[in-house]
């Protein structure tokens, strides 16, 4: 019952972040070449799965893409739990995505929990066929 509401309050918060106008939407402030990781830790929060550690190249690349085309959405969030949290050098980044067609994923800084960040189709595909791939995503 609490992963069918976890489900619902994801595609709930997608589709209202889609339905803002595009004239608000500012592209995401973050630099992570400037922070260019080793590795990269993902860890699926409510599972108590062991955290995935990336280390090649095309999965550091993968998750830099996504966070730096993420797009910014303006005003106060008040979010759900998120399902992954992603650790890269400095910094802690949530991200709230599944596997329904036609939703985009949510992302959002630890240190900026007012604000959050959408995801094109394009890369929320990615990071989906990434978390996947690392069996993060069921």
């Amino acid at each position: 019952m609490i992963r069918l509401f976890s489900k619902f309050v994801t595609i709930l918060v997608c589709l209202l972040l889609g339905a803002c106008s595009d004239a608000n939407l500012k592209s995401s402030n973050f630099n992570v070449e400037e922070q260019h990781s080793e590795e990269i830790t993902i860890i699926k929060m409510h599972d108590g799965v062991v955290p995935v550690i990336l280390t090649e190249e095309k999965a550091i690349t993968t998750i830099q893409n996504v966070i730096e085309g993420a797009i910014k959405h303006p005003g106060i969030v008040n979010m759900a739990s998120p399902p992954y949290k992603i650790n890269m050098g400095d910094e802690i980044f949530f991200l709230w995505t599944d596997r329904t067609n036609g939703t985009t994923a949510g992302i959002m800084n630890a240190e900026d929990t007012n604000t959050i960040y959408t995801l094109s189709e394009n890369l929320t595909n990615q990071v989906n066929e990434l978390l996947l791939e690392n069996k993060l995503l069921d």
